[in-house]
């Protein structure tokens, strides 16, 4: 039978993934931006201040919003008692359609009360002012702030609701999306002075000094270090003469999250040798949707010389781009 056009469907016959392989995907790597974030968010959060934590997507964002939110909800179970329920923090994602009526009941949500919202956007804000002050709310993250770019209509009345929050409720904000994002509070000057707090840009990894390189080296040291501890081996990510960290820069674009997916599999494909090395980076780079943009060949089967060609040419992006 010809089954060149035909495919098999698979039920519940999945493989196991190595157990070694699952502790690699939940590694967090606190890494010196990953842990700048966390501290940002913590100052920000102890003075009732506003701040802006932005970057491209694969930057770790996310991440680092689920940690301090656990951190935090981990010291207030500690305090929880049968009275009370503290919810110190709460993430909140805008809505795609970002009216301030549907940002109220996304921010109703996460009190998981059984409790009727009203229908009326005085009475839905009148509901969430009183659940914030029972709830003892410190912090807000409002993740995916770039939504608010969308319709201006949307954004002004949201981002005043979001300012007389801040005022009213003495409580830390923290908006997390997007780079362009921050165009949308450019309009909004009165909340974007309550919201120019200790404000972090996340950036991709590089090597273009002295200094990044050795944050990037680090970076990629704790990560060979996990594969190390949990039986494994790792290529030398430090080796200048086959440029591996330059390999995986033009791979990844030095973004963490395509760093880690690109390793994975990695190690995925080394097998029971639970090992990366070149060939398996490369058979990896192949499979993973990891960065297209420079144009580039697979970076890992690239001869010395086309390296070095393909990193002038990414600093060449670069120095246009910033331009």
């Amino acid at each position: 039978m010809n089954t060149t056009n035909s495919f098999v469907p698979v039920f519940g016959s999945a493989q196991p993934i190595d157990p070694r392989v699952g502790k690699i995907q939940e590694t967090i790597i606190k890494h010196t931006r990953f842990t700048e974030g966390l501290n940002q968010i913590s100052e920000a959060h102890r003075l009732r201040l506003g701040m802006v934590l932005d970057g491209d997507p694969g930057l770790g964002k996310t991440t680092i919003i689920n940690t301090y939110r656990s951190s935090v909800l981990a010291l207030a179970q500690q305090a929880e008692s049968e009275e009370l329920s503290p919810m110190p923090i709460m993430v909140v994602s805008i809505p795609a359609q970002a009216t301030q009526r549907r940002l109220l009941a996304a921010m109703f949500d996460q009190f998981g009360t059984d409790a009727q919202l009203s229908s009326k956007t005085y009475e839905m804000e009148r509901q969430v002012y009183a659940l914030i002050e029972n709830y003892n709310v410190e912090v807000i993250i409002f993740d995916e702030f770039h939504h608010l770019l969308r319709r201006e209509t949307f954004a002004t009345d949201t981002f005043n609701f979001i300012k007389l929050l801040m005022d009213r409720s003495n409580l830390a904000v923290v908006l997390a999306g997007l780079p362009i994002g921050k165009s949308a509070l450019e309009k909004h000057p009165e909340l974007e002075e309550r919201l120019g707090f200790n404000s972090m840009t996340l950036t991709p990894f590089d090597i273009n000094t002295a200094a990044n390189r050795r944050l990037f080296q680090k970076f990629m040291y704790a990560f060979k270090e996990k594969v190390s501890l949990n039986g494994g081996k790792c290529i030398d990510f430090s080796n200048h003469e086959t440029l591996v960290l330059e390999r995986l820069l033009l791979a990844t674009y030095g973004k963490p999250r395509l760093i880690r997916n690109l390793l994975v599999h990695a190690l995925i494909d080394s097998g029971e040798k639970f090992e990366i090395n070149i060939a398996n980076l490369s058979r990896a780079y192949e499979k993973v949707d990891v960065n297209k943009q420079l144009g580039v060949k697979n970076p890992f089967r690239m001869k010395i010389e086309g390296v070095e060609q393909a990193m002038n040419k990414k600093l060449h992006i670069e120095k246009t781009r910033d331009a």
